[in-house]
């Protein structure tokens, strides 16, 4: 991974961008997502992560994020695809006919191919953008927003439901957004 797209100082707030192995489309179900904003909860209460805006799409997850606590963002990083690694993989195991079956061959043979022991359904590493200015910040919080606009999936940002723009379009405590889709 190049350097300058990794997150250094804690103090900053970072564009993330985590990718699923071949860009496989994973987080098919209500359930599959849920496994991801669930453990991103679970990240912001004990871990010290700072959701700012957010958005899972089907192969990939974006984030505005930063660090508070004694952890760096890399760890949580880190912690987090480890734990939805094995939830989800899990999941497929036990749902025979979910299309997640098919994928498991190749999250197996991506892991064979990088000599690890788990199969893969993340990317190595994660892409971090250091927000420099307001303005870059709101620049990708927009890009971040408008993605399943983009995809064709919803007409409008804030009727997407796993994703931060509804949060921001009504002006209700968009920090803690994430938290408020668990209970849906």
């Amino acid at each position: 991974m190049l350097d300058r797209f990794r997150a250094r100082d804690k103090s900053k707030t970072y564009f993330v961008t985590l990718t699923v192995t071949d860009k496989l489309f994973v987080f098919a179900t209500d359930y599959h997502k849920l496994v991801i904003v669930d453990s991103l909860c679970y990240c912001q209460k004990q871990l010290g992560l700072e959701i700012n805006a957010w958005c899972l799409m089907g192969n990939h997850l974006h984030m505005l994020c930063s660090v508070k606590g004694e952890f760096d963002l890399p760890t949580i990083i880190q912690r987090f695809k480890r734990h939805t690694t094995k939830i989800l993989l899990a999941s497929y195991r036990d749902e025979p006919k979910n299309p997640g079956n098919r994928k498991i061959d190749r999250f197996a043979e991506r892991a064979k191919s990088l000599k690890t022991q788990d199969n893969k359904i993340w990317d190595n590493g994660y892409h971090a953008l250091e927000m420099h200015t307001p303005e870059l910040a709101w620049k990708k919080m927009q890009y971040i927003h408008q993605n399943p606009v983009k995809a064709g999936m919803v007409e409008y940002a804030e009727d997407y439901v796993y994703s931060s723009a509804q949060a921001y379009k009504t002006n209700s405590n968009p920090q803690n957004c994430i938290l408020r889709i668990t209970f849906l």
